[in-house]
């Protein structure tokens, strides 16, 4: 992960604090010696080891929200990227589903995104590992 990604990640921020926060993780985990001088400018945002933040995704007008776990927060980050820049997991507008199946939801971020686009659906979500959920 490496600082092309920050125009995307910075634009996709809704508020000044998210960009700012969104901005220092992806310093923290593009460049190691960055880390430990960002790590506890993030730890002074942070609540219960998470730094939170509001952000955009590009097929929503609707803000949502998310928590970056400091312990993770590479893996949390990629997860981000993948929601909250990039639209990976892309859902024609003519299909409307009436349940959605999260198997492997990880920080619950693609769950995040289906409710507020089809909140009629039942959402179901797994996730293995107990750190995730």
């Amino acid at each position: 992960m490496a600082y092309d990604n920050l125009r995307a990640v910075l634009r996709s921020g809704t508020d000044l604090r998210s960009r700012f926060l969104l901005g220092l993780t992806v310093a923290a985990t593009s460049h190691p010696r960055l880390r430990n001088v960002v790590l506890p400018v993030l730890r002074a945002f942070s609540e219960r080891g998470a730094v939170w933040v509001n952000y955009l995704e590009p097929t929503l007008s609707v803000p949502l929200c998310a928590s970056l776990r400091l312990s993770d927060l590479r893996s949390d980050l990629q997860t981000f990227l993948e929601l909250g820049t990039r639209d990976c997991y892309r859902v024609p507008a003519s299909f409307i589903p009436s349940v959605i199946i999260d198997g492997g939801a990880n920080i619950g971020l693609f769950t995040l995104s289906m409710a507020r686009r089809f909140p009629n659906a039942v959402l179901v979500a797994f996730e293995p590992l107990q750190g995730n959920i």
